[in-house]
């Protein structure tokens, strides 16, 4: 159950807020500022229960994305991050700027909150936002030989008068090349 200090109506207020907030954030984090400033009117704690956070998760998301429950996961979720951040938002989002990052867009401002969550302070949150994790090389034989397994099990799967040709030529590639025309054929499937 919900905070019983925060009546219904407040998480209903700011769970509006942070729905016209988001409705304007698209680009911009700060327009999330509406929804901090309706948190701060509700006067709610610094820290939510985390009944008091679905419930007003909850009520951003009301009847909206009920069609479709991949987005309505990810935008309650993004919505709960936000919520749980409500007290420090407005100044994430302004340290994100501040910072060498020099924006602060919506997807930034959760982002950040989550980070936030994480690491529990402003400082450390936009420092590991602006942190860029070394790139992993890319092998671009693995990658070829990934792709040309993905077709030849698409070939295989798909209804061709052709297909026994297309694999046929397919294998011989591969011999050429010295990879595996089925993904695990070096295991002891046969290819």
């Amino acid at each position: 159950m919900a905070d019983k200090t925060i009546s219904t109506a407040v998480i209903t207020a700011v769970g509006a807020a942070l729905r016209d907030a988001v409705a304007n954030a698209t680009n911009v984090g700060t327009a999330l500022q509406t929804f901090v400033t309706a948190a701060a009117k509700a006067k709610l704690p610094k820290t939510l229960e985390n009944d008091t956070v679905n419930a007003i998760a909850d009520a951003y998301a009301g009847d909206r994305w009920k069609d479709n429950p991949k987005i309505l996961k990810s935008r309650k979720s993004e919505a709960r991050a936000l919520i749980r951040q409500h007290a420090y938002l407005s100044e994430l989002t302004t340290a994100l700027r501040a910072s060498a990052h020099g924006a602060c867009s919506y997807h930034d401002a959760v982002k950040v909150c989550r980070l936030m969550k994480e690491l529990g302070s402003v400082g450390a949150a936009v420092e590991a936002f602006n942190t860029k994790t070394p790139n992993t090389p890319v092998d671009p034989v693995a990658k070829f030989t990934s792709a040309v397994q993905s077709f030849y099990q698409h070939v295989s799967a798909a209804k061709d008068k052709k297909k026994s040709a297309k694999l046929a030529a397919l294998r011989a590639m591969c011999d050429a090349l010295g990879i595996e025309a089925v993904k695990g054929a070096a295991e002891g499937e046969s290819a």
